[in-house]
């Protein structure tokens, strides 16, 4: 059986913009992917499951033991599951400058200038060191930040287009042509 064709034309010439990747640029990239990470239903999900497993528990030991009241034995394992993982939060957010410093000089083709062009069917990046194209909906979400588009092939890789170098119009080009392939479009 033969594969459809892929279509070669476009309803719009394809627009692109070239940019070099700064040490700032890849910091507020990571921030932006690990903020967004955090604001997912399965981050958000693992946190109240966890609360209640861990205020279960110390109900539960509280009751068996007779070492506290129940409910605040309760309060208190909530509070500590909370105030723990909210801990290794801040630990990452604030760790992630000298991560991505470390990221960026090993990395040597974060260095390169990057052309990335689009139409309403794909995506196109490219570098001294390589070419890669991408349908729209290759993409796991699209996140529109402050400062960047993130382009996600899954939850640890992504692209990125900074978006000092775009018009509004062209952000918002990306954005409904991505939507319009059903991509998630989440607003960092």
């Amino acid at each position: 059986m033969l594969a459809a064709p892929r279509r070669l034309c476009h309803a719009r010439a394809m627009q692109s913009v070239t940019f070099t990747p700064t040490l700032q640029d890849l910091i507020q990239v990571y921030r932006l992917n690990l903020i967004t990470s955090w604001k997912s239903w399965r981050v958000i999900r693992a946190y109240l499951i966890g609360a209640a497993v861990v205020g279960g528990a110390a109900a539960l030991a509280a009751w068996q033991l007779k070492f506290a009241p129940v409910p605040l034995a309760a309060l208190a394992g909530i509070a500590y599951w909370l105030a723990a993982l909210t801990g290794i939060f801040i630990s990452a957010y604030l760790q992630m400058p000298r991560r991505v410093r470390r990221i960026f000089d090993q990395q040597k083709a974060l260095h390169d200038e990057t052309v990335i062009a689009w139409s309403d069917n794909e995506i196109v990046v490219t570098s001294a060191r390589g070419h890669a194209r991408f349908e729209w909906r290759d993409f796991t979400s699209i996140v529109a930040g402050r400062h960047a588009i993130l382009f996600r092939q899954s939850d640890a890789i992504f692209n990125f287009l900074p978006t000092l170098v775009l018009t509004r119009d062209q952000i918002d080009e990306i954005l409904t042509f991505g939507g319009a392939a059903g991509q998630r479009i989440i607003d960092g």
